[in-house]
């Protein structure tokens, strides 16, 4: 039995060892068929980048050569490395001198190509050509790969792109077909027998490699780093794992405790918060008990007040802080002679008479402002039929709960006829 365990003992670490080490090796697996899928997608990402640059910069020979092309043969200076073309030598007008004297010659557009490609062949290496199968010219003789590039296109195949090593270099090159135009017969091309429509050679355009590879070997850097320092991440956490067990079951251990005291702690602060709820709510329910008994009042008091309103026993309206109309009952209507919808549109300056108008306005303004409550004045009124009659008018302040204005009672009532002037 002691054997027994102590051959367990034994055989544990080395399961485990032989667990890790298929961990690590799997890991590693892995890790390289993640990251040749990276780079074999890097390499392919740079050729299609490549490829679209070509494209753009074929585009712009060939518009340039559509150019050339609508316009035919081109009069140009005879200077420098520009001289008579002996395949146009057949063509009678092809020397004039103008009559300054200086002496022009024809240019075909493949050889105005020819000599913008040699302007546009910077330090990017970019090379460009026009070639056929039959050229008439050595310099637009293919070489082995145009040659079956032009092959592909006679079988109807639209373009070619691929990469290639030029003069030892790595280039990408493209390659798309160039068919006669109706211009092109005006030259050599006639006395080949061409017409129009017919594939009579191709444009390519060679890109080194190396200009993409050099924007491109910072992403394979990174990407290559990231990956590495991934790899031995993982191989650190497969060492590690074993130590971190025994340190977790403790660590666990630790934490349970940890949570239940937390949960004790809980347990009592909730205990404590349900009696202050208690205790709150309690009040809450005192004050909405209060407010209850306050908004029961108010509406009474309202009720009470508009029972005043409408009985008629005085004339009664309310004034706005702007002193505009808010409302006003019969009674108030049947003193004056209005109706209520006459009433409302008149000013009330208009219904006081021109002796009181200032006295009032006085008295309005102070309460107005705040400085008194209101006030009680005996004045003349005048009616709708422009008679005058003696009343007692009182004007009271109503507050907001804050204290602001919130609008102005106004009481009329008739004087008795023994203080009738």
């Amino acid at each position: 039995m002691a054997n027994g365990e102590k051959t367990a003992k034994i055989a544990s670490p080395i399961r485990l060892r032989r667990y890790l080490w298929f961990l690590a090796v799997f890991w590693t697996v892995a890790i390289g068929l993640v990251l040749t899928w990276e780079l074999w997608d890097e390499r392919n990402h740079a050729f299609e980048l490549a490829r679209s640059e070509a494209s753009g910069i074929w585009k712009k020979e060939y518009s340039v050569y559509r150019w050339a092309i609508d316009k035919g043969l081109i009069y140009v200076p005879v200077e420098g490395s520009t001289r008579p073309d002996p395949h146009l030598a057949a063509m009678p007008d092809r020397d004039v001198t103008t009559p300054s004297g200086r002496r022009l010659t024809l240019l075909s557009p493949p050889t105005i190509m020819r000599q913008l490609f040699a302007l546009n062949h910077g330090p990017m290496d970019i090379l460009s050509h026009i070639t056929g199968l039959t050229p008439n010219r050595s310099e637009n003789v293919p070489d082995a790969w145009e040659r079956q590039a032009l092959k592909s296109f006679a079988a109807g195949q639209p373009e070619v792109c691929d990469q290639a090593t030029i003069n030892g270099r790595s280039y990408l090159r493209l390659m798309r077909p160039l068919r006669t135009e109706a211009s092109c017969l005006t030259c050599h091309y006639y006395e080949a027998g061409h017409k129009v429509g017919d594939l009579h050679g191709g444009l390519s355009v060679s890109m080194p490699m190396a200009s993409v590879w050099s924007t491109q070997g910072e992403n394979i850097l990174r990407r290559v780093a990231g990956y590495g320092g991934m790899w031995l991440l993982g191989l650190a956490g497969l060492v590690l794992l074993s130590r971190n067990l025994t340190h977790q079951i403790q660590r666990r251990g630790e934490a349970e405790q940890k949570l239940q005291e937390a949960h004790d702690l809980l347990e009592q602060r909730v205990a404590a918060r349900t009696a202050e709820l208690a205790e709150s709510n309690g009040r809450l329910a005192n004050e909405v008990a209060e407010r209850v008994k306050t908004e029961r009042w108010l509406l009474e008091s309202e009720q009470r007040f508009r029972g005043y309103f409408e009985q008629g026993l005085v004339g009664m309206a309310i004034l706005s802080p702007s002193q505009d109309w808010v409302e006003v009952n019969l009674r108030f209507c049947q003193m004056l002679g209005y109706s209520e919808e006459e009433l409302l549109l008149i000013d009330w300056r208009n219904l006081t008479h021109p002796d009181d108008r200032a006295t009032v306005e006085s008295q309005l303004q102070r309460v107005l402002q705040g400085e008194r409550r209101g006030f009680i004045l005996d004045v003349c009124l005048v009616r709708k039929d422009g008679r005058t009659f003696p009343a007692g008018v009182s004007v009271q302040r109503q507050q907001t709960a804050d204290g602001s204005l919130d609008s102005l009672l106004v009481l009329v009532q008739n004087m008795p006829p023994q203080k009738a002037e």
